[in-house]
């Protein structure tokens, strides 16, 4: 969903469920003060969301590495932020459950 893009990769090794990456290209973003203001609200977001998801990775006995990346060159309200996020956790549940279990 733009302006996130969410790669993600099941990892059998870590400690938690899941582990979640946030990045913000310098190309888009000069200023650290930007680049970090994203950050946060793609990290609130995700924080606020991801119940669902842990409970199904709970669920399955999986652990995920997480990525998302912002590709946008402007900076969005927090609540489309919030919307994106919300869109790409729910489908990466909906991957999780419909992938067959190990």
């Amino acid at each position: 969903m733009f302006p996130i893009r969410v790669v993600y990769k099941e990892a059998g090794d870590l400690e938690s469920e899941a582990q979640v990456l946030v990045s913000v290209s310098k190309r888009h973003f000069k200023r650290a003060v930007k680049r970090n203001h994203v950050k946060r609200q793609i990290r609130e977001a995700y924080r606020l969301q991801k119940s669902p998801l842990i409970n199904t990775l709970k669920s399955q006995n999986k652990c995920l590495a997480i990525a998302f990346i912002y590709l946008s060159n402007s900076i969005f309200d927090s609540t489309i932020i919030h919307q994106r996020v919300h869109t790409a956790i729910q489908r990466l549940n909906e991957n999780l459950i419909l992938s067959p279990k190990e």
